[in-house]
């Protein structure tokens, strides 16, 4: 029997189990942002994606734009800009996982790969769009990652293995040319590694980091180690944890 085989036979022994929503999480901010303009708060925000991105990638992303206030920054609730809601998603995403906006009818857009500088440029469209109230300005709220493609560190154990059983799903293990990887979405009732979020708040931002599988939490696992110290590196960009 082959080893691949074994593996594959050797009973319903999980490789990871799943946190309940939000009992795993990671909270920052940074606000010592307050004179950058709103594309480079963007770009400050993204320093997550960028961090993250050599173990996590987005898959698809939800952004919510708003007007606000120029002179006193706030958020203005009785209007919204023509385009609000925006989606872009991954064309290389594995087709066992299911991909949608969390929105009805956003502006949708695909790329190969969603790394920072397509993020990047798909925040600056969507901000540069008509502006029909000339009071206001245009700015981002919310930036959410629902899908992601998460790498496994452990070659050694998974390189023969079709599958990575996360309590009794069958995660298929993708083979790429940079390692192994998994992926999973928020939709269909199913739950990614993780998901998180970037905040826009006055004259500041917070990031929501939600862990749900457990390889990702449970101390010295590689893909733990790898998460924490991509948070300590946003530490060192003048980041603080939060509650």
């Amino acid at each position: 029997m082959k080893k691949s085989d074994i593996e594959e036979n050797r009973g319903n022994i999980p490789d990871c189990v799943t946190h309940s929503f939000m009992s795993t999480q990671i909270c920052i901010v940074n606000n010592s942002v307050s004179d950058l303009n709103d594309l480079q708060l963007a770009a400050k925000a993204l320093e997550v994606v960028e961090e993250l991105y050599q173990f996590i990638q987005p898959l698809s992303a939800d952004l919510v734009v708003v007007y606000r206030d120029d002179k006193y920054w706030d958020i203005i609730t009785d209007a919204e800009p023509l385009i609000r809601h925006w989606y872009i998603e991954s064309s290389s995403a594995p087709k066992n996982i299911v991909l949608d906006s969390m929105y009805i009818n956003p502006k949708v857009d695909q790329s190969s790969q969603l790394s920072p500088e397509v993020l990047f440029h798909w925040i600056e469209t969507a901000l540069n769009q008509e502006c029909l109230n000339p009071e206001y300005k245009i700015t981002w709220n919310n930036i959410d990652f629902n899908a992601v493609r998460a790498r496994l560190f452990n070659q050694q154990k998974f390189q023969e293995r079709e599958w990575l059983l996360v309590e009794q799903s069958k995660i298929p293990i993708e083979k790429l040319t940079d390692g192994l990887w998994v992926s999973e979405s928020l939709e269909a009732g199913a739950v990614p590694p993780i998901q998180f979020s970037l905040y826009q708040m006055y004259r500041g931002l917070k990031a929501n980091l939600n862990i749900s599988w457990s390889l990702w939490t449970e101390p010295e696992n590689p893909e733990q180690v790898a998460l924490q110290n991509a948070i300590s590196r946003l530490l060192d960009k003048g980041w603080e944890m939060s509650e």
